[in-house]
């Protein structure tokens, strides 16, 4: 049996499936495994408003694969924020070095905000929408 192919969601497609569970994020978790972060998680249940919220906000964390930090994240973190320059956020570089590291492509709804990360993949939430199956959203994905 063949490997389910392996992504990485950003906090924006969180947030969007607590608003429609039939957003793209439901329909990504049928067709390959889903993984996102701490820090992701922790700007999701940041943005509840009421215990209900929370609740439902925990159970979209309960579908996916959630990446802690490792020690050696410092580094890739480091190296994604010297090498983008400017005005970058903090949290973009450790999105945008988690996935470096671990091989996975990003799947955002601002593919622009990670321009300057040499050697990320990304897959841009618009196009991945327009996609049935993981072949046609395979040939979405681009390096920066």
């Amino acid at each position: 049996s063949q490997m389910k192919p392996e992504i990485f969601v950003d906090t924006d497609l969180l947030v969007a499936y607590l608003q429609e569970p039939e957003s793209l994020l439901g329909r990504l978790m049928k067709q390959v495994v889903c993984f996102t972060s701490v820090l992701n998680g922790t700007e999701l249940i940041g943005i509840t408003r009421t215990d209900e919220e929370r609740y439902h906000a925990e159970s979209v964390l309960w579908g996916l694969k959630v990446l802690g930090f490792h020690h050696k994240y410092a580094l890739s973190f480091g190296d994604a924020h010297r090498t983008a320059q400017g005005t970058v956020a903090l949290r973009d570089s450790m999105v945008a070095g988690m996935c470096i590291v671990s091989k996975l492509a990003l799947v955002t709804c601002h593919p622009g905000r990670y321009k300057g990360y040499n050697g990320l993949r990304i897959l841009p939430a618009e196009d991945a929408a327009r996609a049935e199956s993981w072949n046609e959203l395979k040939k979405y994905i681009y390096t920066v």
